[in-house]
């Protein structure tokens, strides 16, 4: 499975399933969701004022006071930072929680390997 158009990942299952051959893509591809949310955890945690653990699939601007306008602008800057991606302006407006941006990033490909 290809995540998105991003030729990181194909990079990723590639170097993998070569050096591992026991290792499936689909394994790779759940490594590679479960950095993407914890990243984004600390992402969300440290422009939002949260800790780590607070941060849920469900966190969103109608259950969390500090997620304003100014921050959902610094959460999106943020992110394409942290994984070397970039949002359309109706892709960024269409994050509404915490579950939208995993989805959005793993869709993008975004490198979340240093």
């Amino acid at each position: 499975m290809v995540v998105g158009a991003n030729n990181n990942y194909f990079i990723y299952v590639c170097y993998f399933t070569c050096i591992c051959p026991n290792i499936t893509t689909s394994s790779i591809y759940l490594h590679f969701i479960l950095n993407s949310m914890e990243k984004l955890k600390q992402i969300f945690a440290a422009v939002l004022g949260l800790k780590p653990d607070q941060v849920l699939k469900t966190l969103s601007p109608e259950n969390c006071p500090s997620w304003d306008s100014l921050n959902s602008i610094v959460l999106i800057t943020e992110i394409e930072k942290a994984f070397a991606i970039r949002f359309t302006f109706d892709e960024a407006m269409a994050v509404k929680n915490f579950a939208d941006a995993i989805a959005l990033v793993v869709s993008k490909g975004g490198d979340v390997h240093e």
